[in-house]
């Protein structure tokens, strides 16, 4: 049965009803029944063209200004203190189709400045086209909120003040946001289908509607909602959802909604045949208002949805999306010697301690107990010059916010001179938040180590922004702390050169509850003697995008998940046989080697466009161990070369190629191919991990 006949269906209904029969039990479920194969048929008919039709949604950035804000007033100045180019805005079009939502693509960098700055976020859409297009797409910030006594799930953005979103960025600090990382609440963009209702701001009153604006949909399950029959099919009103009734379901959605009050349908404006709700209005009737439309709109925009998704031609559908940015001055101290820089430190008043020329510190410097500094090496360097072996010479502990920008931080060179001991660290975050910015730091054996409060629930986060890095021994070192907290220690790094030496360039730790971290390295350089990263811990992530990672073994994996997009990875070392250690791993030389050792599972997966090479073994290797947790290695995409070949592996555990360039490299047979599998499903059902047992390295 077509979706006309099934239409057709439904006229007929409504012309019973029309000559004043009432429906039975059995013809309403009839309908009911009749109403979600209309649906269904919608949604496919929809699903099936999304795959082969492009629509392309560009995102624009109109004006980047600098202001000031009085009361509802706002001053514009042509430069105050804040460079708007550190505001990106991607030009990329971003893929959109009904049904779907994504991240826009912002950027801002705050890195460089002693200041913090306020940002506002405002989205026109009167661009757009169509009034079709301006009620179905919406833009919103994924977080929840307490507004006016009410816990809202979303703030929806429009073009006035009233549906704005701001950012508190601190010196030091960027914002980022894309659909593969976000390190704030994103901005994201949704195509919502099928409209059943919107708010919109607009004058209603015995004049007619003037809409100015659509805020948001109004959405709820059209498959077991309820249309009142009776009369023409195109003004069939809502009656129920799921049982309840309009004014109660009305009534549910202003419970959570940031507008003060309750929708109540006693007080509807009628207008023609159609009912508006005032939820926040003046007595002229001008201000925010609720729509919920008849079922007879609800099938026009279906086949509006549709015809959209079956069209040869895509459309350009263009928003605007407004920023405006407001500096916050610090409150700075300049410093000149080490015991101007040690009070400032400890001063509640001063928020920013900033260098007047290099100074040399004797004492480590700690910001503790939720404490909250930063220090703006304003250019110069800081040269820790005590005589002890064992230190950390700047660090945050237990909840204390810390930031470090503009200049180096330098080590006396007392380090423990043994391969792969740490004893002398640059800075550290010990379940404190440290963000470095624009920092050089050498002659430690570690340049950060960032490791939760052990045993407690004090989580770390490590922010790194365009620092150069190097160290002998691992440059930088990262630890969660298992089980005693749900969150994962985060280690952000961005735009920065990361080298080790003589050792390890980033390394995890695989002890029992050192684990739960989640690692981000965004246009980066890694590189490290035995490996530019190594992951040993269990349950927990790591996404390496758009950088460049070398060492004997480029990457060497043992457990959680690494995702490797769009990057380079390159093993330079000899060819060691692939073997299961109980310690650290086999330098295979191989570019991206996982190691299935312990008793908890690893993955790896390569997307985009990466190139994983290796100059004397494989592209990419694994090693699985019987008893142990389960590898995995997926290869969606890439270019893949080795001396030995593009990948090899002993058989035990999983190792599956959907896709990739591998020119004339013969795969082992036991390697399922992508040409024999299915595309795997954009989420893949969780594992269970096995029981803990320690591992090392």
């Amino acid at each position: 049965m077509h979706l006309k006949e099934k239409l057709n269906i439904l006229r007929g209904k409504k012309i019973d009803a029309e000559q004043g029969k009432t429906l039975t039990e059995a013809e309403s479920s009839d309908y009911a029944r009749v109403k979600k194969l209309v649906r269904r048929q919608a949604i496919l008919a929809i699903g099936t063209l999304i795959a082969v039709v492009v629509l392309l949604f560009a995102m624009t950035s109109a004006w980047y200004t600098n202001v000031s804000k009085a009361s509802t007033l706002v001053f514009r100045t042509e430069v105050w203190g804040f460079d708007s180019a550190n505001i990106t805005v991607s030009d990329a079009a971003i893929l959109v189709a009904p049904g779907r939502s994504g991240v826009i693509p912002l950027s801002v960098d705050n890195a460089a400045s002693k200041d913090g700055i306020t940002i506002y976020l405002t989205v026109s859409k009167a661009p757009m086209s169509a009034n079709e297009l301006r009620r179905r797409i919406y833009f919103y910030a994924d977080t929840s909120r307490r507004i006016n006594d009410e816990n809202v799930s979303r703030i929806y953005l429009g073009s006035t003040e009233d549906n704005t979103f701001s950012y508190d960025i601190l010196p030091g600090r960027q914002l980022i946001m894309s659909d593969d990382y976000y390190n704030d609440v994103p901005i994201k963009w949704e195509w919502v289908y099928d409209v059943e209702g919107y708010y919109f701001r607009g004058t209603v009153n015995g004049s007619g509607v003037t809409l100015d604006e659509y805020l948001r949909p109004i959405e709820y399950d059209f498959d077991n909602a309820v249309f009142d029959l009776v009369g023409n099919l195109n003004t069939g009103k809502l009656l129920s959802v799921g049982g309840v009734s309009t004014a109660d379901y009305l009534a549910a959605i202003s419970a959570a909604d940031g507008y003060e009050g309750t929708i109540d349908v006693l007080d509807a404006v009628t207008v023609g045949t159609s009912d508006y709700y005032p939820v926040a209005v003046d007595e002229n009737g001008n201000g925010v208002w609720a729509y919920l439309m008849t079922y007879g709109e609800i099938e026009r925009e279906i086949e509006y949805d549709t015809s959209i998704s079956s069209s040869e031609h895509p459309l350009q559908i263009t928003a605007t999306l407004n920023v405006s940015v407001v500096n916050i001055p610090s409150r700075s101290q300049p410093v000149g010697t080490d015991t101007e820089f040690y009070s400032a430190i400890r001063d509640p008043n001063v928020e920013v301690v900033e260098l007047t020329n290099d100074l040399s510190l004797s004492m480590p410097v700690s910001v503790i107990n939720g404490d909250e500094a930063t220090i703006n090496l304003n250019g110069y360097n800081i040269t820790y010059t005590g005589s002890e072996s064992e230190y950390s010479a700047i660090v945050a502990r237990n909840g204390a916010k810390l930031t470090i920008m503009n200049g180096d931080i330098v080590g006396n060179g007392n380090g423990s001179g043994r391969e792969g001991v740490v004893s002398s660290i640059g800075v550290s975050s010990i379940g404190g938040e440290v963000t470095l910015s624009n920092v050089n730091i050498r002659d430690f054996d570690t340049a950060v180590y960032a490791a939760d409060y052990a045993g407690t629930g004090s989580d770390t986060i490590m922010r790194i922004y365009h620092c150069d890095l190097e160290t002998e021994n691992p440059t930088i070192f990262f630890m969660g702390n298992g089980d005693a907290s749900e969150a994962l220690s985060q280690l952000i790094i961005q735009d920065s050169r990361i080298n080790s030496t003589g050792y390890i360039g980033i390394s995890g730790q695989g002890s029992t509850n050192r684990w739960g971290t989640d690692v981000v390295i965004l246009d980066s350089e890694v590189s490290g003697y035995y490996a530019a990263y190594f992951q040993p811990q269990q349950r927990s992530t790591a996404l390496i995008s758009r950088s460049t990672l070398t060492g004997i073994t480029g990457i060497a994996v043992k457990g959680g998940t690494v995702n490797i997009v769009d990057s380079t990875v390159t093993g330079t070392g000899p060819h060691t046989n692939a073997a299961a250690t109980g310690n650290g791993w086999t330098d295979t030389g191989d570019g991206v080697y996982l190691e299935g050792a312990y008793n908890w599972n690893a993955t790896i997966s390569i997307d985009g466009n990466s190139t994983i090479s290796s100059a004397h073994s494989y592209a990419v290797e694994m090693v699985g161990k019987q008893g142990a947790g389960k590898g995995k290695i997926i290869i969606n995409d890439g270019t893949y070369t080795g001396a030995l070949g593009v990948a090899n592996w002993n058989e035990i555990g999983e190792f599956s190629i959907y896709g990739g360039n591998f020119g004339a490299a013969v795969i082992p047979e036991s390697i399922s191919r992508y040409d024999l599998l299915p595309t795997p499903a954009e989420t893949e059902p969780a594992e269970t991990e096995p029981a803990e047992t320690e591992g090392n390295g």
